[in-house]
């Protein structure tokens, strides 16, 4: 909240602030806002604390177009915006080679602490007023089925566990503090996403919690096949629906049996055509054998997805995976080829990117580097996670009535909701005022950490009892919340 209200005032006195060099600075932002596409210099924590709160390098970012020195613009920004003060910042300096800081004023920081103080329940937060609510789809966690949900750091996600039954401040501030150390894909995603979800109901919002699971795909057909040729009496088992197993130890097999599979796919060209054979037969439903198989392993799966819910307090999530969205796959890339807006290549079904930016870069660029297509139908008749997604967000528009749409996962898929978004707006498969929002986290990158970690959150979960800084809680149940304020 701070940052955005530093930002603002720092994009205030930059449109107000006096000619330099060849144009104004208000000019200068304009330039630089339309060729970047995007909010520029949005200040960041300063990193020394002598010279301020927060900092930002607009000045080293507007000098080239103002034909000035980084330094001399920050001045010239600095002593305009002495005026300008008011009671959000105490004071305005430049550092090194043109840097800005900003020190929050504390009678500010005193009105803000003391309104929280004198609003326990909603922490001096209004709700957004009625006219301003919306019905939002948060889509966040997505484990895929038939493998462990990803954990890194224990420690942090059993110090999320703990707080996430303590007030709404503690639920939403320490989660998001915390899981920036938790994990590698879906449990970051499932902290992050629910954090949201509980600010956005806080505020007043409909919020509508989706769990897109991974439960379709080639890598059914891949790890079935691989099951078959290697491990006949695992498929006649789960072919039975027989989950004594389901104590955990089945999804680590699985998951380890899915790398098996995965190596022997890229290695061998004849697995890799019965592997086509067996996802056309389970997904048509030819193979009843397959099937059963492909239920009892998603059943095995949302146990223990539902037992580590269960563990960090995660409620109210809707299991929607991409199996949901099949029978839409077909008249979805219809509607596409109908439209004039996807076209067949090679047999495939894609849809060029008709983004500004693309356009922009297509008409400069020669041939052969413009942006990739959306492939949305393979050569062979198969579709893709991107076709489930485009149909996942009509979906959620036209059925569940939303007006955003919010996606959290890891920023190694930003390209992905780059080119989803694009193709929804350029083809119009959408109303123009729906918000599609995608909120990316870093990635850790560990090819190998120990499952054990998950185990452990388990078994800490059923001791006697847990300390948290002083407080001191008893567990009389394996599946009751470790704090209960």
């Amino acid at each position: 909240m701070l940052r955005t209200a530093v930002n603002a005032f720092l994009a205030e006195f930059l449109s107000t602030a006096p000619a330099g060099g060849s144009q104004s600075i208000a000019a200068a932002v304009a330039a630089v806002k339309e060729k970047e596409g995007s909010i520029y210099a949005t200040p960041t924590v300063g990193r020394n604390t002598e010279q301020g709160d927060y900092q930002t390098n607009a000045a080293m970012i507007l000098a080239k177009p103002l034909k000035m020195k980084p330094v001399d613009l920050a001045k010239t920004i600095v002593n305009h915006s002495q005026a300008h003060i008011g009671p959000l910042i105490s004071e305005v300096n430049v550092s090194g080679p043109g840097f800005i800081n900003f020190r929050i004023s504390p009678h500010y920081l005193f009105g803000k602490v003391r309104r929280v103080a004198n609003d326990p329940a909603r922490a001096g937060v209004s709700l957004e007023a009625e006219q301003e609510r919306k019905r939002i789809v948060v889509d966040y966690s997505s484990p895929n089925i038939a493998k462990d949900m990803h954990v890194v750091s224990t420690y942090f996600v059993v110090v999320f566990i703990c707080f996430n039954n303590f007030s709404f401040k503690h639920r939403v501030l320490i989660p998001i503090t915390f899981c920036l150390h938790c994990s590698q894909g879906h449990l970051r995603s499932t902290i992050i996403g629910d954090s949201i979800s509980n600010i956005l109901e806080f505020l007043g919002h409909s919020v509508v919690r989706l769990n897109h699971v991974g439960d379709w795909g080639t890598q059914f057909g891949m790890l079935i096949a691989f099951l078959k040729l290697r491990h006949p009496d695992l498929v006649q088992a789960l072919g039975r629906g027989d989950v004594s197993a389901a104590d955990g130890s089945l999804i680590r097999n699985l998951t380890e049996l899915y790398r098996q599979s995965k190596k022997l796919f890229e290695e061998d060209n004849s697995f890799k055509d019965v592997c086509r054979a067996q996802v056309v037969g389970l997904q048509s439903g030819a193979d009843a054998e397959a099937v059963k198989v492909w239920e009892t392993i998603c059943q095995v799966s949302r146990e223990e997805f539902s037992s580590v819910y269960s563990i960090l307090g995660i409620k109210n999530l809707t299991e929607r995976g991409e199996s949901f969205y099949q029978n839409m796959l077909s008249p979805l890339v219809n509607r596409l080829l109908s439209s004039g807006s996807a076209i067949v290549s090679d047999g495939a079904v894609v849809v060029p990117d008709r983004s500004p930016k693309a356009i922009a870069a297509a008409a400069k660029a020669e041939s052969g580097t413009l942006p990739p297509p959306l492939l949305v139908r393979k050569s062979d008749g198969g579709f893709l996670y991107a076709t489930t997604d485009l149909a996942a967000v009509i979906h959620r528009v036209e059925e569940e009535k939303a007006n955003q749409l919010v996606y959290v996962t890891d920023a190694g898929q930003s390209q992905h909701f780059d080119m989803i978004f694009n193709v929804v707006r350029a083809c119009k498969l959408i109303p123009d005022d729906i918000l599609l929002t995608h909120v990316p986290f870093g990635v850790v990158q560990v090819s190998e950490f120990p499952s054990f970690l998950l185990c452990f959150i388990s078994y800490a979960y059923d001791i006697d009892t847990f300390c948290v800084g002083r407080r001191w809680q008893t567990i009389t149940h394996p599946r009751r919340s470790l704090c209960e304020a």
